[in-house]
């Protein structure tokens, strides 16, 4: 019995970026997220919380009220409408530009979260 081949369409190659990009989120909010945070912490005094600086107003907040940004937005280096899906290797290639930038700890910051929505509402308006 032959099995039929479908194609590989560049439709699909950009469904399963998306889905890698949400499996990435998810990943990160799990690991490099709280090793990141750990490492930007004050080092708290005895009997006291750890607590964490926000990068733009300097004030100290607790673990579940700080959020970690990328400095450079996402969309503007790697985009899935921009991309090339029809090379050969584009889904493996989008995935590797993909997690170089987005696990790249230079282009990360700790932010509040009342800053971050700030500057999510900021790029949202010069769109």
């Amino acid at each position: 019995m032959q099995h039929k081949r479908y194609a590989y369409t560049e439709e699909r190659k950009r469904k399963d970026a998306r889905l890698f990009i949400r499996r990435m989120r998810n990943f990160f909010e799990f690991s490099a997220f709280s090793y990141y945070l750990k490492s930007k912490a004050k080092t708290p005094g005895p009997g006291r919380a750890v607590r964490y600086q926000c990068a733009k107003c300097k004030a100290s907040f607790k673990a579940e009220n700080v959020e970690v940004d990328h400095i450079t937005e996402m969309g503007a280096v790697v985009s899935i409408k921009d991309w090339d899906w029809s090379q050969r290797n584009a889904l493996q290639k989008f995935a590797k530009k993909y997690m170089d930038f987005f696990l790249n700890e230079k282009n990360l910051q700790v932010l509040c979260r009342h800053c971050h929505r700030l500057k999510t509402y900021k790029i949202g308006q010069t769109c």
